[in-house]
């Protein structure tokens, strides 16, 4: 995929959600829901423009960011050699925001709050899937992945975190798809979202001080 397919993917994806704000704008009310508590309880109320614009805004800014990021690299650090993975996240996230917009746009099709924090834990349990799934097809670089001070001096710290690190994204994502579905509790998985995302962190460090004891870090 190369980044102009890449970029013509993500800027329709930006371009459909624009156009489908557009088209709900007129049947919407003068006051929308923006963000709900752990609870489900609206905490947060914006106009209608607001609702329309946001999203689309948003996933137009970061879109620009993720194409103009590759190409500001110096070389012998470009994302080459793992350009489909960045491509499928790129693209992973553009749909997840997108899926946000819609759930923004459409509070009652997922009756009460707490529908709609159901809904976006099970969006981003499955966008942690995909992510999940594309960080041990990573090498070491400086945009994309757990970049640390420990995985971006070594090579096989950088692979063996990842690969560490996909497995418990997968995980997380897997886990706590159905429990988003049934309505656990939200701190629940944070937790665990948590706890997938800051456990590599670590293992990084200790893998580091373990292959090279007597290095400074």
């Amino acid at each position: 995929m190369k980044l102009n397919r890449t970029l013509s993917i993500g800027g329709g994806i930006v371009l459909a959600t624009s156009l489908y704000s557009a088209w709900k704008y007129a049947t919407l009310p003068d006051q929308m829901p923006m963000h709900f508590n752990a609870r489900g309880e609206v905490d947060r109320y914006g106009s209608k423009l607001e609702a329309v614009l946001f999203c689309p805004i948003l996933m137009a800014v970061l879109l620009a960011v993720f194409v103009l990021i590759p190409r500001m690299l110096p070389e012998g650090k470009k994302i080459d050699p793992f350009q489909k993975a960045w491509d499928t996240v790129v693209i992973t996230v553009m749909s997840f925001m997108a899926c946000v917009q819609f759930m923004i746009l459409n509070p009652g099709m997922l009756g009460t709050g707490t529908g709609q924090v159901r809904f976006m834990m099970a969006a981003m349990s499955i966008l942690f899937i995909i992510l999940g799934n594309m960080m041990g097809k990573t090498e070491r670089n400086y945009v994309m992945g757990i970049r640390t001070p420990w995985t971006l001096e070594s090579d096989e710290v950088w692979h063996r975190t990842h690969r560490l690190g996909g497995q418990l994204m997968v995980g997380a994502g897997v886990v706590c798809l159905p429990l988003a579905l049934l309505g656990v509790n939200l701190l629940v998985l944070i937790a665990i979202i948590m706890v997938s995302s800051l456990y590599p962190v670590w293992y990084s460090y200790a893998l580091y001080k373990k292959l090279y004891p007597g290095e400074k870090s």
